[in-house]
């Protein structure tokens, strides 16, 4: 038994290796490096959010809010003193001397998301259901007004720039697999069991004893700091960031990605984004232009919005809980139970009683 258990966790892996491989591959040509270190970095964030969604059942709207805590502390405690100096006007001198390595900057801007997601938790996840969701878009709309006016700290609308940390996706790569881990060894501990449990039936949760909104408060902050960690990487990524890429665009980007895939699995948040990615590129390509056998091909623009979108009601049509149905890896070569037929048997004093055939006592007793 303990090794099936293991066995069928290393095989739940297997999706995070593929991924990390297409994406070396990706790099190898010129013009798909971008893209490439954009997916991963993504992939991040949608990792990060699917520990909280994926395991609560609440569709959180705010978790991008995160993503702009951390971008935003990891610049600022990276960025060169003398950039900060010509870029931030009335900014305090403590905040302006700090200049730390980039890799510090990473985990500094997840601590800094964490804890702001400690703060809101206190409130917003007394909350369920629809109210929870709309007190996360509150959220996110606040954290945006915030970044966007606190001009002397953040720069304001205007963007942040010489942002460090390079062009390399190998750093990327690995923060998206050590996130990964911890979603998976999350969703398998005690408190994301029960949280699982909560999100298949609140009340009957409640009612065996299960805290549940302090199962919900861990893995809010635990998403938090993944999510917080993307946005980091978003920002060295990139060489810089403004207020306005952390709002409604990339939120709703990472919830098509979430459910896409199937919100309920990380092998569905790895699906989700690898698909999504790859086909928005092909559609960005081909608004601006494809050659094909000497004609030129070429889309309208916003043509790239319309078919992600019908993907998306097709994909929610046909699969309900996204292209992996909501399972692990693992669970695709396992066959699904199926339900016992029962023959009722007329007997005396009650109308009527269901008993399985015979056939199928001998089934389930093998």
């Amino acid at each position: 038994m303990l090794k099936n258990r293991w066995a069928t966790r290393v095989i739940d892996m297997v999706p995070v290796a593929l991924f990390a491989i297409i994406v070396l591959l990706a790099m190898q040509s010129p013009d798909l490096q971008t893209p490439a270190r954009v997916m991963v970095v993504n992939a991040v964030m949608v990792v990060g959010s699917y520990i909280f969604i994926g395991n609560s059942g609440i569709l959180s709207f705010g978790h991008i809010g995160f993503a702009a805590v951390g971008a935003y502390v990891s610049a600022l405690a990276t960025m060169s003193p003398r950039i900060k100096s010509g870029l931030l006007d009335g900014a305090p001198a403590w905040l302006v001397a700090i200049e730390i390595n980039p890799a510090l900057g990473i985990l500094l801007g997840g601590l800094g998301a964490a804890l702001v997601g400690w703060v809101v938790s206190l409130s917003i996840m007394r909350l369920s259901g629809l109210s929870a969701g709309i007190a996360t878009l509150a959220m996110l709309v606040m954290i945006q007004v915030v970044v966007g006016n606190a001009d002397p700290i953040t720069g304001g609308k205007n963007s942040l720039i010489g942002i460090p940390g390079g062009t390399d996706v190998y750093v990327p790569l690995l923060w998206l697999i050590a996130i990964c881990v911890l979603a998976y060894v999350f969703q398998h501990t005690r408190t994301g069991r029960r949280l699982r449990a909560s999100r298949e039936d609140e009340v009957a949760a409640r009612s065996i004893g299960i805290k549940v909104t302090h199962e919900r408060r861990v893995s809010f902050v635990l998403s938090a700091f993944a999510v917080g960690i993307g946005g980091a990487l978003y920002g060295q990524v990139l060489g810089s960031i403004n207020a306005d890429a952390f709002y409604f665009t990339l939120t709703f980007a990472v919830l098509l990605m979430l459910v896409f895939g199937g919100m309920n699995s990380l092998f569905g948040a790895l699906v989700g984004t690898l698909v999504i990615t790859v086909l928005g590129e092909v559609l960005r390509r081909w608004e601006r232009g494809v050659e094909l056998f000497g004609f030129m091909f070429t889309g309208q623009a916003g043509i790239r919005e319309i078919v992600l979108g019908i993907a998306m009601l097709v994909v929610l049509f046909l699969f309900r809980e996204g292209l992996t149905r909501g399972r692990e890896f693992s669970g695709l070569f396992k066959k699904r139970p199926q339900a016992i037929r029962t023959t009722v048997i007329p007997t005396a004093g009650s109308k009527e009683k269901r008993e399985p055939v015979q056939e199928e006592k001998e089934a389930v007793r093998s």
